[in-house]
């Protein structure tokens, strides 16, 4: 159920149970002095560096999250990103590309 809050108008969604929706970046719906806040912040920079939330409609249930993650050559083990034993080359280097932008970019707002 989705009730928007404007006019209070509500919405009803079934969901397919072997496909069920996901939520990401749970850190932002938490305190920061819940005792998991620091491994789902640190999971959620993981996760936007490697750019698996750059297209959040297809992320948005289980299969797409899924498809992400093998598209990306990830894996998650507990609260940490890291890579698949079977991930190519040129996955790692598209995701290593975008790591070292991301750092020079940083260092040059610095």
């Amino acid at each position: 159920m989705a009730i928007a809050l404007r006019d209070l108008y509500v919405r009803y969604r079934d969901y397919d149970p072997d496909n069920p929706p996901l939520l990401h970046q749970k850190d932002q719906t938490l305190a920061p002095d819940y005792p998991g806040y620091a491994k789902f912040a640190k999971l959620s920079q993981q996760e936007q560096k490697w750019g698996l939330l750059d297209d959040v409609k297809a992320i948005f249930d289980r299969r797409g999250w899924e498809r992400c993650l093998l598209d990306h050559g990830a894996e998650l083990q507990g609260h940490r990103v890291v890579w698949r034993k079977d991930a190519s080359d040129a996955q790692k280097q598209r995701v290593k590309s975008r790591l070292r932008l991301q750092s020079a970019m940083g260092s040059a707002d610095a």
